[in-house]
């Protein structure tokens, strides 16, 4: 159990800088962090359905309590792994590509000036007299 929490620990913080094989490893574990955190959410009561459960007044403070503890888990999961997810990509290299790729440089259309055949103004209707 030590050794998962140990890995899980590692994928999160460490970034990998240069290492594509465990970048991957570590996106994979803070899309799972991020995936668990929404899970969490999804299934936990709220202090809403507290209210409604309770038979007595007072009676759901330990549902109220226990309701906001597992929210909070999950909102920490699902930060860890954006966040996690977001500092393994800033630090990814970009890849190296071996050809190098020219790519030709556009040539202007030759286009021949437009020449004016008629340099009078347009007349303007006006109302006959």
């Amino acid at each position: 159990m030590r050794a998962v929490a140990l890995m899980l620990t590692l994928s999160m913080v460490a970034c990998f800088p240069g290492q594509p094989k465990h970048q991957r490893y570590a996106k994979l574990t803070e899309g799972g962090f991020l995936v668990g955190g929404i899970a969490i959410l999804a299934v936990a009561n709220t202090g809403a359905d507290c209210d409604m459960m309770a038979r007595l007044p007072g009676e759901n403070a330990d549902c109220k309590s226990s309701a906001g503890f597992q929210g909070g888990i999950g909102l920490a999961m699902i930060l860890a792994g954006l966040v996690g997810f977001a500092a393994t990509v800033a630090t990814a290299e970009p890849p190296k590509s071996s050809a190098t790729s020219t790519s030709p440089t556009p040539t202007p259309i030759a286009t021949e000036p437009t020449k004016a055949t008629d340099t009078k103004p347009t007349p303007i209707a006006t109302e006959p007299k």
